[in-house]
């Protein structure tokens, strides 16, 4: 959530404990306290989906995907280059093209085009895996390389799919901030046609500050005139 809708859900909570702490004065006005309802059920929504955009911040998750593209990069290099020896030693032209990498080229690769190179060298390795045994590329090693990849393509569509979660509960907040405002401007009118408690009047219109209401004009009027 940004700043500015931080601060409005700030102040959409301040007017709602104005309510709360003086239900006396607006309790018995239906239109007032049917209001207040819609407010309290918007402000409930907007924590909701706040604290779940917050819940799917994707920092984490890209944290763990760096991570496993690293340890997939190291087991990478270290398959390709005894790789690249058995191409040189067999005269292996297949072998020696998928094995021409460095480390250095393996960190400017795209996600994608990682994982397709590292798929591609398992099945290259398979196919040769007999011979391969000889220069320490066993079964276990293109597991290890295997579990690599996945765990790589999995952390990647996890935080793509948390990136699209919390983008839908941005849109949502937004849309609830919306429904917001327009509901205090419905209630800045009701509380100016049907409450006449001065003392509720100052706090509420403190409350709504940061909005340019008639209230929060009115007020301002008194005190320069005071």
């Amino acid at each position: 959530m940004r700043k500015t809708q931080s601060n409005y859900v700030g102040m959409s909570s301040a007017v709602l404990d104005v309510f709360d702490n003086r239900k006396s004065v607006w309790e018995n006005k239906a239109l007032v306290s049917a209001g207040y309802a819609r407010l309290k059920a918007l402000s409930k929504d907007i924590n909701e989906t706040a604290a779940k955009q917050k819940e799917n911040a994707p920092e984490g998750y890209t944290a763990a995907k760096e991570e496993a593209r690293t340890e997939l990069e190291e087991l990478l290099f270290v398959v390709g280059r005894k790789l690249r020896a058995f191409a040189r030693l067999e005269d292996d032209v297949v072998a020696a093209t998928q094995s021409d990498f460095s480390r250095s080229s393996l960190d400017i690769l795209s996600f994608s085009n990682l994982l397709n190179l590292a798929r591609a060298i398992v099945e290259v390795c398979k196919a040769r895996l007999t011979q391969l045994k000889a220069y320490e590329i066993d079964e276990v090693a293109l597991d290890e390389l295997q579990t690599a990849i996945d765990k790589l393509a999995s952390s990647g569509a996890h935080r793509d799919a948390m990136l699209d979660f919390r983008m839908e509960n941005t849109s949502s907040i937004e849309k609830l901030l919306s429904k917001m405002r327009r509901e205090l401007k419905t209630m800045d009118a009701l509380v100016e046609g049907f409450i006449f408690d001065e003392a509720f009047l100052t706090v509420y219109f403190n409350a709504r500050r940061i909005h340019d209401v008639r209230g929060g004009n009115r007020k301002k009027e008194e005190e320069v005139k005071g």
